[in-house]
């Protein structure tokens, strides 16, 4: 039974992985703008980063996705990922702890990278090792601040 689940499971795709950083990126953004307190200089400037690191991977994958045929654009991946977004901000992702949801995040990309690598062209895979080892750093960054608090 667990073997038909693991079959059964659809794949994911280069353009959901691009839509996951695409909402990423609107996310951290959101926590860019939401730091307050003593940690503000820090935080702002992390969650900066964040959103940068999001939009490189994102333009990385979608030039990947139409090169290899899977799109003609970025359009629906891009709607994809507001409407993601819509459903955190309506999830109440806002309200929490902002370093342990985009912990959260990270993991799905770990998640999903993981589940594509094994299907991917070369290079593709070697773009994906790289998101790869870009999102374990910023997992032990963040689980640092998530301890912190």
């Amino acid at each position: 039974m667990e073997q038909d689940n693991k079959q059964n499971k659809k794949k994911p795709t280069l353009s959901q992985l691009a839509s996951q950083y695409a909402s990423a990126k609107l996310i951290a953004h959101a926590y860019h703008h939401q730091t307050k307190g003593e940690p503000f200089f820090a935080d702002h400037a992390f969650f900066g980063e964040l959103y940068e690191a999001y939009d490189t991977a994102f333009d990385n994958l979608v030039e990947r996705v139409i090169g290899l045929g899977e799109a003609n654009s970025s359009a629906s991946i891009i709607a994809k990922a507001c409407e993601d977004f819509q459903t955190c901000v309506d999830d109440g992702y806002f309200e929490g702890n902002l370093f342990a949801c985009i912990l959260d995040i990270e993991m799905a990309f770990q998640h999903t990278i993981s589940d594509l690598n094994p299907d991917a062209t070369l290079g593709t895979q070697n773009l994906l090792a790289q998101l790869a080892d870009d999102s374990e750093t910023r997992c032990y960054k963040l689980s640092q601040r998530v301890a912190w608090e």
